[in-house]
Order: structure tokens, then C-alpha cells, then sequence
């Protein structure tokens, strides 16, 4: 039997489909995809100049081939709070962070507030080592104003299970 070719309102719906899933995706495959079909431009077109483009574009086109010291010197400026660097999108930058970079951002932004990034933005990137430390201070009243609530789904079973009995204690001990 033949094969027929979709409905044309099926494929319709698909392609709404697709094109909402499109729009929702952000950060590094948005800018990768843009990055790719304006290197496809550029060869089609025979042209070599290339478009004025931001500091964030040109560091994130840059990323993938700058060696770890490199990579540590953005993180270090973002730290620093560096303005040529305050409007990049981090989530863009951090899977080429290593882990100690990223642990760095994420105390940062729980110790100063950070205004160019938010904890929650650098949280799936950092380790187990950082989160249980985290804990340990958070557990010693050290971090009185950390809402621990908004990282729970990054913690271990065991830093859960510390938190959990650190609970029952104190209202143990209220009581």
C-alpha cells in the first residue's frame, strides 16, 4: 500500500508544534543555532565581513576553543562583576566553566546577592562537594538568609536527610 503524505492540517499542527517547542529552548543551543546559520550565510553569500556583534556573541563563539586558564579569567571577571561581561546570558557560558569555577559563581551569588546571575541560574552546575559544605554552614546558622527550599532538588540524599533531622531537632527543642 502507498505511503500518503500527511494531512496538510496535520502537518500544519506539526509544524505549530515544532515551532513552540523551538521557541521555548534558550541559552546555548539558541545562540549555537544562530552562530551556525550565520557561518551558513556567510558561505553562501561568498562574504567575509562579518556583521558587528556583542561581547557576548564574540565570548561565546570564543569558548569552546579557549583553554581552562582562559575559561577561569571569565569566571574571575564575573566574579569581579565586570561590566563588559554584566549582559551575557550565563547559562550560555557555564557548561565551559569547570566545576570549581562554577561552585565559585554559585557561593558568590549566595554571599553577595549577585546582580548579574541568580544562584538558581549556576545551581545545576555545581558539585556535590559545594552543596554539602553549603549544608554544613546552612545547618550552623551561618546562612540565615539562603532559601534552602530552592535548592533541594540539587542535594544529595544524604544533605536532604541532614536538613530533615536538623528540622525535627530545632522544633524538638522549641517545644
Amino acid at each position: 500500500e502507498p505511503v500518503r503524505p500527511p494531512e496538510p492540517d496535520t502537518f500544519a499542527k506539526a509544524m505549530e508544534f515544532f515551532g513552540r517547542v523551538g521557541e521555548g529552548v534558550k541559552g546555548i543551543t539558541n545562540k549555537i543555532a544562530d552562530s551556525v546559520k550565520g557561518i551558513g550565510v556567510k558561505m553562501m553569500g561568498g562574504t567575509t565581513q562579518q556583521p558587528e556583534q556583542s561581547t557576548e556573541d564574540k565570548l561565546l563563539a570564543l569558548l569552546p576553543y579557549m583553554d581552562a586558564k582562559s575559561k577561569s579569567e571569565v569566571c574571575k571577571r564575573l566574579l569581579q562583576g565586570d561590566e563588559a561581561l554584566s549582559k551575557i546570558d550565563l547559562g550560555a557560558f557555564l557548561p565551559f566553566f569547570d566545576k570549581d569555577d562554577c561552585d565559585a559563581l554559585f557561593i558568590a551569588a549566595i554571599r553577595n546577592g549577585n546582580v548579574h546571575y541568580t544562584m538558581e541560574s549556576v545551581a545545576p552546575y555545581v558539585t556535590k562537594k559545594c552543596y554539602r559544605q553549603l549544608v554544613d554552614q546552612y545547618l550552623a546558622g551561618e546562612l540565615t538568609g539562603l532559601d534552602i527550599n530552592t535548592l533541594y532538588p540539587y542535594l544529595s540524599d544524604g544533605d536532604i536527610k541532614r536538613i530533615f533531622q536538623h528540622i525535627i531537632h530545632t522544633e524538638t527543642v522549641k517545644g
